[in-house]
Protein backbone atom coordinates (compact mmCIF):
# COMPACT_ATOMS: atom_id res chain seq x y z
CA UNK A 1 0.00 0.00 0.00
CA UNK A 2 1.34 3.43 -0.93
CA UNK A 3 1.98 5.75 2.00
CA UNK A 4 0.55 9.27 1.66
CA UNK A 5 3.71 10.69 3.27
CA UNK A 6 5.51 9.83 0.01
CA UNK A 7 3.67 12.71 -1.67
CA UNK A 8 4.38 15.44 0.88
CA UNK A 9 5.90 18.35 -1.02
CA UNK A 10 4.42 17.46 -4.42
CA UNK A 11 2.48 20.08 -6.36
CA UNK A 12 -0.81 19.21 -8.07
CA UNK A 13 -2.97 21.14 -10.52
CA UNK A 14 -6.63 20.24 -10.78
CA UNK A 15 -7.27 18.51 -14.11
CA UNK A 16 -3.54 17.98 -14.77
CA UNK A 17 -2.36 15.99 -11.77
CA UNK A 18 1.13 16.31 -10.35
CA UNK A 19 3.28 18.96 -12.03
CA UNK A 20 6.02 18.19 -9.49
CA UNK A 21 5.91 14.72 -7.96
CA UNK A 22 7.85 13.71 -4.86
CA UNK A 23 8.47 9.97 -4.70
CA UNK A 24 10.86 9.73 -1.74
CA UNK A 25 9.41 10.39 1.70
CA UNK A 26 10.96 13.37 3.47
CA UNK A 27 9.09 12.72 6.72
CA UNK A 28 8.05 9.62 8.59
CA UNK A 29 4.37 8.80 9.20
CA UNK A 30 2.95 10.59 12.27
CA UNK A 31 5.92 12.97 12.41
CA UNK A 32 5.27 16.72 12.65
CA UNK A 33 6.87 18.73 9.85
CA UNK A 34 6.89 22.25 8.48
CA UNK A 35 5.53 22.91 5.00
CA UNK A 36 6.09 26.32 3.42
CA UNK A 37 4.43 27.39 0.21
CA UNK A 38 5.55 30.60 -1.45
CA UNK A 39 3.41 31.86 -4.33
CA UNK A 40 4.64 35.08 -5.88
CA UNK A 41 3.30 36.16 -9.24
CA UNK A 42 3.32 32.92 -11.26
CA UNK A 43 6.15 31.24 -9.36
CA UNK A 44 5.37 28.59 -6.71
CA UNK A 45 7.91 27.11 -4.29
CA UNK A 46 7.13 24.30 -1.84
CA UNK A 47 9.47 23.46 1.04
CA UNK A 48 9.28 20.58 3.52
CA UNK A 49 11.33 21.13 6.67
CA UNK A 50 13.31 23.80 4.80
CA UNK A 51 14.13 21.59 1.79
CA UNK A 52 12.75 22.77 -1.56
CA UNK A 53 10.61 20.03 -3.07
CA UNK A 54 8.89 21.98 -5.85
CA UNK A 55 9.96 25.05 -7.80
CA UNK A 56 7.35 25.66 -10.47
CA UNK A 57 6.56 28.55 -12.79
CA UNK A 58 3.01 28.59 -14.15
CA UNK A 59 3.70 29.69 -17.72
CA UNK A 60 -0.04 29.65 -18.50
CA UNK A 61 -0.60 32.20 -15.70
CA UNK A 62 -3.64 30.43 -14.23
CA UNK A 63 -3.09 31.21 -10.56
CA UNK A 64 -3.01 34.98 -10.14
CA UNK A 65 -5.74 34.58 -7.55
CA UNK A 66 -7.66 31.75 -6.02
CA UNK A 67 -8.26 29.72 -2.89
CA UNK A 68 -6.11 27.97 -0.33
CA UNK A 69 -7.20 24.43 0.50
CA UNK A 70 -6.03 22.10 3.26
CA UNK A 71 -6.55 18.57 2.05
CA UNK A 72 -6.20 14.96 3.04
CA UNK A 73 -5.38 12.47 0.32
CA UNK A 74 -7.97 9.78 1.06
CA UNK A 75 -10.34 8.59 3.81
CA UNK A 76 -7.58 6.59 5.55
CA UNK A 77 -5.25 9.59 5.82
CA UNK A 78 -4.98 11.29 9.20
CA UNK A 79 -4.34 15.03 8.95
CA UNK A 80 -3.65 17.40 11.83
CA UNK A 81 -2.68 21.06 11.57
CA UNK A 82 -0.87 22.69 14.46
CA UNK A 83 -0.24 26.22 13.23
CA UNK A 84 -1.32 27.90 10.01
CA UNK A 85 0.07 31.28 8.98
CA UNK A 86 -0.75 33.26 5.84
CA UNK A 87 1.37 36.25 4.93
CA UNK A 88 0.74 38.51 1.96
CA UNK A 89 3.96 39.20 0.04
CA UNK A 90 4.72 42.68 -1.15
Amino acid sequence: MEDASDRIGSLYIVGEGAVVSILESLVRPFEWFTLDMIAQDYHIIVKVNGKTTADYTDRKRRFASGHIALQQHDSQTVVEFRKIEIKELE
